[in-house]
């Protein structure tokens, strides 16, 4: 499945995982995070993560970059336990 162009920088195209829609995450919401992320880490396999507080409650999103596109690996709610544990250091109630 497809979302179609995200604006930022440049346009992507971002692809996501069918488990995410399980979990109550939305298209939306994931475009919200990848548009206007609080903060944005390099995690592992050269992918990323990026995290934004949405509804009082904090969505990470990982993701790689190939080309002109993005490709969303998976989608998460997390508490700010977590968040550190990620390595996102910009993190305030």
């Amino acid at each position: 499945m497809t979302f179609g162009a995200v604006q930022n920088d440049r346009d992507y195209q971002a692809t996501r995982c069918n488990e995410n829609v399980g979990r109550g995450i939305t298209e939306m919401q994931v475009r919200e995070v990848l548009q206007g992320p609080k903060e944005v880490i390099s995690v592992r396999y050269g992918r990323f993560a990026a995290y934004r507080r949405l509804h009082g409650r904090e969505l990470v999103v990982v993701y790689e970059k190939k080309n002109e596109e993005i490709e969303v690996i998976t989608v998460l709610w997390v508490d700010e336990r977590r968040l550190r544990r990620f390595g996102f250091t910009r993190i305030r109630p």
